[in-house]
């Protein structure tokens, strides 16, 4: 994987990590993110693993990124876990902005880790 897509993924984590600890308000309106016990510390793992092979000035970094596929992969058990995960705000709009662009990083990460072999 090339230097620009681990910093991509780096960013993508960190703005998932955003999503997924809201827990106050955006523009205003309360918003509450639920189901994410589970999937924070392991989230945030990956981000901190990210940002250390992102410095690091070696192109070794495949077992590393098979390492984070099969973490990320791990928050997506058959039941619960991240699959039960949403954005709640009574604000339709906010919620539907949010949740949008949870999915479009869900997708984006999913691009990428399927690269991995």
């Amino acid at each position: 994987m090339e230097r620009n897509e681990i910093n991509l993924m780096y960013k993508l984590f960190r703005e998932l990590y955003e999503i997924i600890t809201i827990k106050d308000s955006v523009n205003g309106v309360a918003v509450t993110a639920h189901n994410t016990e589970y999937a924070i510390p392991k989230i945030k793992n990956i981000i901190d693993v990210l940002k250390e092979i992102s410095t690091k000035e070696s192109d070794d970094s495949y077992d590393t990124l098979v390492e984070i596929k099969i973490r990320y992969n791990s928050i997506y058990p058959p039941k619960g876990g991240f699959n039960e995960f949403y954005v709640w705000s009574d604000d339709y709009a906010i919620r539907k902005m949010i949740n949008e662009k949870f999915g479009k990083i869900k997708r984006e990460i999913n691009h990428l880790l399927d690269a991995i072999d």
